[in-house]
């Protein structure tokens, strides 16, 4: 059987392996919009300071660091189309020097975005010891919606989206994971192999068992 990408509970009430954007026993939501920073302009003008205005030089630095601070403010997320293949490396190269959580998610899956905030607080609690990879499983024509999302949730390090035919990227991250979403994985620090795994939304003591394991592996 093709394993498919579907949010844990669905999984579990219907007993499918199967979510299909076209099909009549489950579609996803479009409804929901998260909010997208609007890009400042700046006029592509030079500024004039008339000798004696009241635009003097340090008021000018204060008007460009503010709309500095605007841009900043506005910058996208960091993220990187990827394969299971590549997650793999990148997996690989943080051995030794953290423990790694990685969690697959989607913005349609309600659990997923529910445990969201608590997996980034334990991002930046343990962020000496532990790096966490998001992967998003969004179609490619949400990678929008993704973008804002994680720009919510105060995500500013690497993440991911999938780039994958879902069969192909199920199998290749792990050979038991049925495709059910969300899907939390880690890898110990020093061993870096996997130490706990999961499917569908668990508790923060959960997540805090497993990363301390992880860490301490």
């Amino acid at each position: 059987m093709i394993a498919r990408l579907v949010p844990a509970a669905v999984f579990k009430t219907v007993g499918i392996y199967t979510i299909d954007p076209v099909s009549s026993i489950l579609t996803r939501s479009r409804n929901k919009e998260f909010p997208v920073c609007r890009q400042a302009r700046i006029p592509s003008k030079t500024f004039a300071v008339p000798e004696g205005s009241r635009w003097g030089v340090p008021q000018m630095y204060r008007y460009l660091i503010t709309i500095s601070l605007i841009l900043f403010s506005c910058e996208q997320p960091d993220l990187h189309h990827t394969t299971a293949a590549s997650i793999h490396k990148t997996i690989a190269s943080d051995k030794a020097n953290h423990a790694v959580l990685l969690n697959v998610w989607a913005t349609w899956c309600e659990p997923c975005v529910t445990e969201f905030p608590m997996i980034v607080d334990l991002a930046k609690e343990h962020e000496n010891d532990l790096a966490v990879y998001f992967v998003s499983v969004d179609w490619p024509d949400e990678e929008a919606k993704v973008v804002s999302f994680l720009k919510k949730q105060g995500v500013d390090w690497i993440t991911f989206i999938k780039n994958e035919k879902d069969n192909a990227f199920i199998n290749g991250i792990h050979a038991e994971w049925s495709g059910a979403l969300p899907f939390t994985i880690l890898y110990g620090k020093t061993s870096g192999k996997v130490v706990d795994f999961w499917e569908g939304e668990q508790s923060e003591k959960r997540f805090k068992n497993a990363v301390n394991k992880a860490i301490n592996s």
